[in-house]
């Protein structure tokens, strides 16, 4: 009976998560640019193995290089990018991909 109970609770509960649920949409990136640095200073963005300035770099990054975002939101100020070529570059498959603070990064609108 105890286990009964338990299976309706559980049904119950994914049944209530699908009524107010909304569909949910996977993340195509967007693509923005490396900005704000200080040419007085190093007037580069290290692109890092992992979300912390202790990791190592994996390359220099000078301000205008473009970067496709691999997730909608940063995690603790840091954002998971994968280099373009150019503007154009799309799908940047073949391209280096770590991660960046975001505070260095700007929105390049693609709409217009």
């Amino acid at each position: 009976m105890k286990e009964l109970l338990s299976a309706a609770c559980a049904v119950a509960l994914f049944a209530g998560l699908l009524v107010g649920a909304e569909p949910v949409l996977a993340y195509s990136g967007e693509v923005y640019t490396v900005c704000r640095l200080d040419p007085r200073g190093d007037n580069y963005l290290s692109l890092r193995t992992c979300r912390s300035s202790r990791c190592p770099e994996i390359r220099r990054l000078r301000p205008g290089q473009f970067l496709w975002t691999e997730e909608p939101f940063p995690q603790k100020g840091w954002r998971a990018v994968l280099l373009m070529r150019d503007i154009n570059d799309e799908y940047a498959t073949n391209q280096p991909r770590g991660y960046v603070f975001e505070k260095y990064i700007c929105y390049v609108d693609m709409t217009q």
